[in-house]
C-alpha cells in the first residue's frame, strides 16, 4: 500500500483523538485553571466559558460550532427577543449555556442571559485586590486593581473597571460602559453614544424590568414559584 493512501485517514484520526485528549485534561481538577492560573490563589476557570465576539460570528475557537476545543465546555444560545428602538440600543434578551458553569440562575443550571452580567469585588491573592465579571455569555473577566478605584484587566483581559461614588464602571472595548453597585448588580448599561438601559430589581433581588430610556420602552420579567423565569 502506498504511503500517501493511508496518511489522510491516519491524520484525521490523530487530530481527533487529541483534540478530545486536551478536552478530558482541560476538563479536569487537576488543570492549572482550576488551581488559579497565574499563581493567583482562586480560580479563574470560567475565563474559559462563554463566547467571544468572534466565535459568535463562526470564528476558530470552537468545534462543531458548540464546543470549546480546549475545555469540552458545551456553549449553547438562544436568541429570544429583540426590539429595535433608535438612537438607542433598543431591547433584547439572549439566553447562554456552558455545560461546566455551576452557576444556577432564574433561567436555569449553566444558563445566564443578556442582563445577568454581575460582579465580584471580593477576590483577592497575595494581598492584592481583584475583580471579576461574568459577562452574559457566562465568561469570567478578571481584573487586578493598580491604584484606588481603577482595576486593569489580567489574563488576556483588556477592558477595564473604575471605582466612582458608589458604584463600578466597566469601560469596554467597544465604547459601550456598564454600571455595577457596590453588591456587584449590574444598575445600568450605556451604549458607545451614552444612550442607556436602566435595569431595575424586585425586593427578592431578581431582575424586574430592563428600561430603554431613549424610547421609553420596557422589557418586564415574570417568575414561576420555583424562582425560575417564566415570561417577559
Amino acid at each position: 500500500m502506498k504511503p500517501g493512501k493511508l496518511w489522510p485517514k491516519v491524520s484525521t484520526a490523530c487530530i481527533v483523538f487529541l483534540i478530545l485528549a486536551v478536552a478530558v485534561l482541560e476538563g479536569s481538577s487537576t488543570h492549572p485553571v482550576d488551581r488559579g492560573l497565574a499563581g493567583l490563589s482562586f480560580s479563574t476557570r470560567d475565563k474559559d466559558f462563554g463566547l467571544a465576539c468572534d466565535e459568535q460570528q463562526g470564528g476558530a475557537g470552537l468545534i462543531a460550532g458548540t464546543v470549546r476545543i480546549l475545555n469540552g465546555n458545551v456553549v449553547e444560545i438562544r436568541n429570544d427577543l429583540s426590539f429595535a428602538s433608535p438612537p438607542g440600543p433598543g431591547l433584547s434578551f439572549s439566553a447562554f449555556y456552558n455545560s461546566k458553569s455551576n452557576i444556577a440562575g432564574p433561567s436555569g443550571f449553566g444558563w445566564s442571559h443578556t442582563y445577568s452580567v454581575f460582579l465580584d469585588a471580593g477576590l483577592a491573592s497575595n494581598g492584592q485586590s481583584y475583580l471579576r465579571i461574568v459577562d452574559d455569555t457566562g465568561c469570567g473577566r478578571y481584573f487586578k486593581q493598580r491604584k484606588s478605584g481603577t482595576y486593569k484587566g489580567i489574563l488576556f483581559e483588556l477592558s477595564r473597571v473604575e471605582f466612582s461614588g458608589d458604584e463600578y464602571i466597566w469601560h469596554r472595548l467597544d465604547g459601550s460602559r456598564y454600571g455595577f453597585s457596590e453588591t456587584g448588580k449590574l444598575r445600568w448599561m450605556d451604549d458607545p453614544i451614552g444612550n442607556r438601559l436602566a435595569i431595575d430589581y424586585d425586593d427578592q433581588g431578581r431582575l424586574d424590568s430592563v428600561a430603554d430610556l431613549s424610547s421609553g420602552r420596557s422589557l418586564i420579567f415574570n417568575y414561576n414559584n420555583d424562582g425560575l423565569m417564566e415570561s417577559i
